[in-house]
């Protein structure tokens, strides 16, 4: 064997030696990140744990509530969290009616604790959802007191919070779901970690969500303020806390990135914007562009000048507009952050929701009122 030959055979032996180290090297990182994803991996499939939140959401948090806010460093619920007391532990609530309900949603409160106020006729569907009767409340029609349609959630709601108050105080977040509520993909309590203490997270009516203690300062108490202030004044002003509201709009337009998603469902609600809408207002910073609004509200200063008058007088037969009062009242209690909930609206079967099925007759203005309004 030539010298050359012999250290072209040496300098290929190297190169496989080096070859071979470069893989081996490649197959110990390989390894070694499959063992850090199964330790990150849940107990349940899909179940990622957020112990490293993005750094734009860690930003985001720090950023909610005037920087006052705790953030959950949640991690997944439901079943696993036995075997995990740090894990997040969520209530959810159903109250009102089941129609429609979607089978996604069925799979995504299965890792919850559910409670529900609803009617008898809906107890098999009631059952879909959660398979503890001691957590469930069935009424017959002629138990709820008659009312205006829109009211029937918020009296649901109000059975709940007497009922189970104690119960829900021990959970880490409490979270508000319609039935008919419709998805866009499926969620874990992962999208629920960023939830900070003191700020309501809510789409209009369909979902909202906060910890208990800010859960119940603005719900303990709305069914009954529903008679006592806001029944049949849609065209009054009401006072708003201002703070609250500018905060809010920081929160959910100006910090989150929402993701970008299709809203072509019939009855879509993405935060506050539709509720927004009848508000009525100042008429100082009042305007029909939602975004000059928003602009307006923003660079308010103090209180805003009342002398000119109101705008957005809406004065509606429906003596209850419910998302309308619903945003006057988490506005006066709290600042408002953005829903993760990845939801994107609701069935819309108006011609079902608005039935009222009844052997006891409600008043009779509210009855054509309500045929006026489905007409």
């Amino acid at each position: 064997m030539t010298a050359s030959t012999r250290t072209r055979n040496e300098t290929c032996a190297i190169d496989s030696e080096r070859t071979n180290c470069t893989q081996a090297w490649r197959l110990q990182i390989l390894l070694l990140f499959s063992i850090f994803a199964l330790v990150s991996y849940g107990i349940e499939p899909g179940s990622w744990k957020r112990n490293f939140p993005a750094p734009n959401e860690q930003d985001q948090s720090r950023k909610l509530a005037n920087g006052e806010s705790q953030i959950f460093q949640g991690r997944e619920s439901g079943a696993s969290r036995n075997n995990n007391s740090s894990q997040l532990r969520i209530a959810v609530i159903f109250n009102g009616e089941f129609n429609g309900i979607d089978e996604m949603l069925v799979q995504n409160v299965k890792a919850f604790d559910v409670y529900v106020s609803t009617y008898k006729e809906y107890e098999i569907d009631a059952m879909r959802v959660s398979t503890n009767r001691s957590r469930m409340l069935l009424y017959s029609r002629d138990e709820v007191p008659c009312m205006s349609v829109p009211i029937f959630q918020w009296w649901h709601l109000n059975q709940v919070i007497r009922n189970f108050r104690t119960e829900l105080e021990s959970y880490d977040l409490i979270l508000k779901l319609r039935a008919d509520l419709r998805f866009y993909r499926s969620f874990r309590s992962s999208d629920l970690a960023q939830t900070p203490h003191g700020c309501l997270q809510m789409n209009s009516d369909h979902s909202f969500y906060a910890d208990p203690e800010t859960f119940f300062k603005v719900y303990d108490g709305f069914y009954d303020d529903i008679f006592n202030k806001y029944y049949d004044r849609n065209a009054q002003y009401f006072p708003l806390n201002w703070r609250n509201f500018k905060e809010t709009i920081k929160n959910i337009y100006e910090d989150y990135q929402d993701e970008p998603v299709n809203l072509t469902h019939r009855e879509c609600r993405r935060d506050i914007k539709v509720p927004m809408r009848h508000l009525v207002y100042p008429r100082a910073i009042f305007t029909r562009n939602f975004n000059k609004l928003l602009e307006n509200i923003k660079n308010l200063e103090g209180e805003p000048d009342l002398t000119l008058g109101f705008a957005n007088l809406d004065v509606g037969c429906v003596p209850f507009a419910a998302e309308k009062y619903h945003l006057i009242n988490a506005l006066n209690k709290v600042p408002i952050c953005p829903n993760r909930i990845p939801a994107i609206g609701i069935q819309g079967n108006h011609s079902d929701r608005n039935r009222v099925v009844r052997t006891v007759p409600c008043n009779l203005e509210e009855v054509i009122c309500l045929r006026k309004q489905n007409s």
